[in-house]
């Protein structure tokens, strides 16, 4: 026999949803729109060092340009998780 090493990665993979919802559910949004936030500061710096690459001339990949045109995008994004943040409403 000796397949017992599929019985463990079945039970690994059932823990493995319940760990990422322990870990996702904070409940709190807080916790949520640091995250965004935090994806959006990283998605704006790589928009900045395509702008750089195509300041200099190298030629940038279609999803490439496309992220760049979604900048102003992001900008709207963050503006608006940040006026979050603030307590606007």
């Amino acid at each position: 026999g000796g397949g017992g090493l599929e019985g463990d990665d079945a039970m690994l993979g059932m823990l493995g949803g319940d760990f990422v919802r322990q870990l996702g559910g904070g409940g709190d949004g807080l916790g949520e729109s640091e995250k965004r936030k935090k994806k959006l500061h990283k998605a704006l710096r790589q928009i900045e060092e395509l702008k750089a690459k195509k300041a200099q001339g190298l030629a940038l990949e279609k999803t490439q340009e496309s992220k760049i045109e979604r900048e102003e995008e992001l900008l709207e994004q963050l503006a608006a998780l940040e006026a979050e943040a603030q307590g606007g409403s």
